[in-house]
């Protein structure tokens, strides 16, 4: 791989976006004000008071065979429940299976040895996409297991997908801070 000069560094630099891991990663890894203020936006019904735990570039490799998952941003609240706030840049149409894989390895943290299921911790897995992956043009998109026979019955399994929209253009069904923050990701994104 080619050293890069000073001035191609600094350049790289000055044109870095949210877009970026080390940006997305410094911006709410680092900062429990900011992530709890965006879990509050667009999550209100939780009422989360604190982020006791963050961790920006979690790694879960869990072994040489298998897959594992970088979060992003990891954090967790008074409440134990789990947090991975993702950025995605590129469609790679995989956008289901892909939250699905994140859900199964933040919900592995959920339940400790020897408690019982009942006990498992709500886990949410937040996608900040640059793209609409539903194509439907809303701010905010979420996600629940349903029963196929009975589509008005959810299958309550403490996992829930949030994936927000840069990209939107229709917010008459969201409420004015999600408005605002999904319009200061769009021109963050665009930077």
């Amino acid at each position: 791989m080619k050293k890069l000069s000073k001035q191609e560094l600094e350049k790289r630099w000055q044109q870095a976006t949210i877009k970026r891991d080390v940006i997305f990663t410094k911006t709410f890894g680092d900062n429990k004000a900011l992530t709890l203020e965006l879990l509050n936006i667009i999550l209100p019904e939780l009422k989360i008071k604190e982020i006791i735990d963050i961790v920006p570039e979690d790694r879960q490799k869990e072994n040489i065979v298998y897959r594992g998952v970088r979060f992003d941003v990891y954090a967790k609240d008074e409440k134990g429940r789990g947090y991975d706030i993702e950025m995605q840049v590129v469609n790679h149409h995989d956008l289901g299976k892909r939250i699905a894989f994140y859900q199964n390895k933040l919900s592995s943290r959920a339940l400790n040895p020897g408690q019982y299921f009942f006990e498992k911790r709500d886990t949410y897995v937040i996608f900040v996409c640059d793209f609409d992956y539903f194509n439907q043009g809303l701010p905010i998109y979420h996600t629940t297991m349903r029963l196929e026979e009975d589509l008005n019955k959810v299958v309550d399994t403490g996992e829930y997908n949030v994936i927000l929209n840069s990209r939107a253009k229709d917010f008459s069904s969201v409420s004015p801070e999600v408005k605002e923050i999904v319009k200061c990701l769009m021109n963050l994104l665009k930077m």
